[in-house]
């Protein structure tokens, strides 16, 4: 009997440390991944964005697809770009550039075979108003676009916007080039990625009679490749015909 009291003594010892310390769960936030894709030339670019955003995010040094987001700093070879996806922002370095720089280039992450891209820019300069500036838009290291602007009076800023039209998909590398005249010229680049797919939107035509002006609009869709186009014309009661 001796021992077996000593059994049940020990397991009410057991259960009163259990009580007195549980288990306890906890939750957390976790910093989201961002990656950065560089070239060799922008070491130093690179340190700078990486000392920005390490108090907010988990910083990888180079591109990850399982990131958050993918910041490509400076003008990174081709064969880094190719191993960029998901959402990218672009860092260019201006600091190097007092005259001028690129405060602003926007573009859309995503864009369609065959359509028109617009790219749209706003450059500072260091003078208030007359100031002329020149902005040209390569696509892939290819110029597509050109526009001269002028800073209006009492301001430093010049707006412009540029298009392309990509003709394959993949990934497209945009480069902003802003350039000012005069006896000190001075330049500042910018660049950034476009993502080109094929995809297509499904267009229905449905017409409750025939009509010529409804024709017309369908057969210039459908000579577009960005579109499939379906149609049912009813030519009489009870009666259509589909196309498509």
């Amino acid at each position: 009997m001796t021992r077996f009291r000593y059994l049940r003594v020990a397991a009410l010892m057991i259960a009163v440390v259990g009580a007195l310390d549980p288990s306890f769960t906890t939750a957390g936030r976790h910093a989201a991944v961002v990656s950065l894709a560089s070239g060799p030339a922008d070491t130093a670019l690179l340190a700078q964005v990486a000392n920005a955003l390490s108090p907010r995010f988990t910083v990888l040094r180079s591109p990850w697809n399982g990131a958050a987001a993918t910041v490509v700093v400076g003008a990174p070879p081709l064969e880094v770009l190719a191993r960029v996806s998901g959402f990218v922002a672009g860092v260019a370095d201006s600091s190097l550039h007092a005259g001028i720089s690129i405060d602003r280039l926007e573009a859309p992450r995503r864009a369609p075979v065959a359509s028109a891209v617009a790219v749209r820019v706003a450059a500072r300069t260091g003078t208030k108003g007359g100031a002329r500036i020149s902005i040209a838009l390569t696509a892939n290291g290819v110029a597509v676009d050109h526009a001269e602007s002028t800073v209006a009076a009492g301001d430093s800023v010049a707006h412009a916007t540029l298009t392309f039209v990509p003709t394959a998909a993949g990934a497209a590398q945009l480069s902003i080039v802003a350039s000012t005249g005069g006896s000190r010229p001075d330049t500042a680049v910018a660049e950034t990625l476009v993502d080109v797919d094929e995809r297509q939107w499904r267009v229905l035509f449905f017409d409750r009679r025939p009509s010529w002006m409804s024709t017309f609009v369908r057969r210039v869709l459908e000579e577009d490749p960005r579109f499939t186009v379906t149609s049912r014309v009813v030519t009489s009661r009870n009666v259509s015909t589909d196309a498509g």
